[in-house]
């Protein structure tokens, strides 16, 4: 059986290991506090330290890297994105220099990426794994993390970067902050609310990292999105309807989301087009392709 090592215990990590374990991988984590996740056993590491338990990368084919602090967790202070940089670029950096060191040969190196490596604007173009990564803090934050995965590459690893969407899940990410929005009556469109917000459904992205895994054919970056492509007030409107709860008819204003989170309010008034074609040309199919039966499928026993 394959040993598939995941870096990082979040939402993402936790629902992909049962995915992996069924199909008869040996999953292990990388945390910096865990000894078990359920019936997974962790490695420690720590990256400020640059250490990692030598026993974690024996035997390993496949790493998932999926550690990085939260993106829209806090402020984008000058300490903060040094955070959120380290925790995704030199994570993966210290992973390849032990790798290298242990003369490890993995299989493929698969990363998390961002939809904002496109940089936060918004336009109308449609835009392709092609196309030149945003040239502000996230679009240059994600171009590091894709870049420090492809240092694998040195050592015939396939190397993956699944460029990822708003993650619709059941537990936690941004579905739950806007549900609980909408329950207590305050779900409303930001901004003009005409701005594209790229989704995908946990499920069918984890079947994503699956795919990656098992398929030597797919290599390279790919836009982690559901097929439908919907802007902010259709989202908001649609949630407002699974959770039978109206949604506000006045607009967040942008200078108040601006005023409330700073640079990383573009997080939130800002959206691309983006094209999911080329996964799809790898022979992956979605489950979920428009957003309500996604939301449906979450929210219903909410």
């Amino acid at each position: 059986m394959s040993k598939v090592v995941i870096t990082g215990t979040g939402t993402i990590a936790q629902e992909l290991a049962f995915i992996l374990d069924a199909k008869g991988y040996r999953v292990f984590f990388l945390s910096t506090t865990r000894s078990y996740f359920n019936k997974f056993p962790c490695f420690n590491w720590n990256v400020d330290n640059e250490t990692i338990d030598p026993e974690a990368l024996k035997d390993v084919e496949y790493i998932i890297h999926l550690a990085g602090a939260g993106i829209a967790d806090k402020k984008w202070s000058n300490s903060r994105k040094k955070e959120l940089i380290d925790s995704r670029v030199k994570s993966a950096e210290l992973l390849h220099r032990t790798i290298k060191q242990n003369d490890i040969h993995l299989k493929a190196f698969i990363t998390a990426s961002g939809s904002n490596y496109y940089g936060l604007s918004s336009s109308d173009q449609i835009m392709s794994e092609n196309d030149l990564h945003g040239d502000d803090f996230i679009g240059n934050l994600c171009n590091d993390w894709e870049q420090a995965a492809d240092k694998f590459e040195e050592y015939g690893s396939r190397v993956v970067a699944l460029r990822t969407g708003v993650v619709l899940s059941k537990t936690g990410g941004a579905l739950e902050r806007l549900r609980k929005l909408v329950k207590n009556f305050l779900g409303a469109p930001i901004g003009n609310g005409k701005q594209i917000m790229p989704w995908i459904h946990i499920d069918d992205l984890c079947q994503m990292y699956l795919h990656a895994v098992e398929n030597d054919k797919v290599s390279g970056s790919y836009n982690a999105v559901a097929d439908q492509k919907v802007c902010n007030k259709y989202f908001m409107h649609s949630l407002g309807r699974v959770m039978k709860r109206p949604i506000l008819p006045i607009p967040v204003p942008k200078f108040v989301m601006i005023m409330m989170f700073g640079e990383m309010a573009g997080l939130l008034i800002n959206g691309y087009h983006l094209s999911n074609d080329k996964i799809k040309e790898t022979g992956f199919n979605f489950k979920y392709k428009p957003l309500l039966p996604a939301m449906e499928d979450l929210l219903s026993n909410k």
